[in-house]
């Protein structure tokens, strides 16, 4: 049978005995709309519970049905491409990459940047990709830094590399040196790889000249190697997968992906090894949307009676303290939610076979984020 937004409500307050005789005389609520104490919680939390659910079924591979869709992401995040006009690599030993742009880069000192498409020699060539460290010494100028020995009374910014002790560090506060020991326990300093920002030590003392090369502020991908935003209606990745997925369950491979939060913490990130759609240049995703969003209390929600279950349980463990219960009712709703409710809706998912999309969204162009400076 569906279930209203009011009687999964009055089915949480059930599970907390009742919401009491000062909401009505048989402690349920009337209306979401309702303006006393509980019934205002009531609202408050409810949407929160729904979207819970949803999300921790995605990510269990056993997707609401009504709330999944696909989407192939092929708009690859690259926020602030600035064209290179040359690149100098200095001298041994630092090998220092001096890069020079055609417009105002708009970059600070200590940003993570990435260089795509460059076409010089092997060695500037193996830059492709890499995520370095910027340290700014003009609008159109910046260096890719390099380690040089510590030295005490050195005036040191965010991003400076150094090597102390046969170790390699980077700035994390700026701050004029004093003791090495001193300022590494102050967590001025944090221990690095030592990789060069070069990568080689190849040919130097050359200038790399051609126009196709850009300098984006990206993540730091850590083992990944795209980023792509996520649609705005996504609540959680499903799965990273083959575009034939919509069309042949035969084929569909999985492929790993990671979620990260980007810059101005608006919006999440999902970040791959693999380009999966059909033309090479993009991902395709399953991912779950809520979608009760603009339901009315009195509209059934497509919710079955295992899942309607699920909601109903977290949202009694959010609203035990909104009805006078103790701690222990409340984790006792969330273990319960936890170990049987949640189970119990994923089972039944699986069961029935829902995991087909209803709707796909080519999401080619689509909205740009603000990139995070890195892990």
């Amino acid at each position: 049978m569906p279930f209203t937004a009011i009687q999964i409500v009055n089915l949480a307050g059930a599970k907390l005995g009742s919401f009491g005789e000062q909401v009505s005389a048989s402690g349920q609520i009337s209306s979401l709309a309702d303006t006393d104490a509980i019934s205002v919680q009531c609202n408050a939390h409810y949407s929160k519970a729904i979207q819970q659910v949803i999300i921790d079924m995605a990510i269990l591979e056993a997707p609401i049905r009504q709330t999944v869709k696909n989407a192939e992401l092929d708009n690859e995040l690259t926020v602030n491409d600035v064209v290179i006009s040359d690149i100098t690599v200095g001298a041994a030993p630092t090998y220092t990459v001096t890069v020079t742009t055609d417009e105002v880069h708009g970059l600070t000192t200590g940003d993570t940047i990435v260089l795509k498409g460059i076409d010089g020699d092997d060695n500037i060539s193996s830059l492709n990709g890499k995520t370095r460290i910027a340290k700014v010494t003009s609008t159109l100028i910046f260096t890719l830094n390099e380690y040089a020995a510590w030295l005490t009374t050195t005036p040191y910014v965010i991003g400076d590399l150094v090597t102390n002790g046969g170790s390699y560090y980077r700035c994390l506060i700026a701050h004029t040196a004093g003791t090495f020991a001193t300022d590494l326990a102050a967590l001025k300093w944090v221990l690095t790889s030592g990789a060069s920002a070069y990568g080689t030590t190849g040919d130097a003392d050359w200038v790399y000249t051609e126009d196709s090369g850009v300098v984006s502020t990206a993540p730091a991908l850590g083992p990944y190697s795209y980023a792509f935003d996520l649609p705005s209606d996504c609540l959680a990745v499903v799965r990273v997968t083959d575009e034939s997925f919509g069309t042949d369950e035969t084929t569909r491979r999985d492929y790993r992906f990671d979620m990260i939060r980007n810059k101005d913490n608006t919006g999440d990130l999902i970040l791959t090894n693999e380009l999966t759609n059909a033309d090479g240049d993009g991902i395709y995703i399953e991912y779950a949307i809520d979608c009760t969003s603009g339901l009315l209390e009195s509209d059934n929600t497509p919710f079955g009676v295992h899942v309607v279950d699920a909601i109903a349980t977290y949202l009694a463990s959010d609203l035990a303290p909104v009805v006078g219960r103790n701690t222990d009712v409340a984790l006792a709703m969330l273990t319960k939610y936890k170990n049987q409710a949640l189970p119990d809706a994923v089972a039944a998912n699986q069961s029935q076979g829902n995991r087909s999309a209803v709707a796909r969204t080519n999401l080619r162009g689509g909205r740009k984020a603000n990139l995070p400076t890195g892990f």
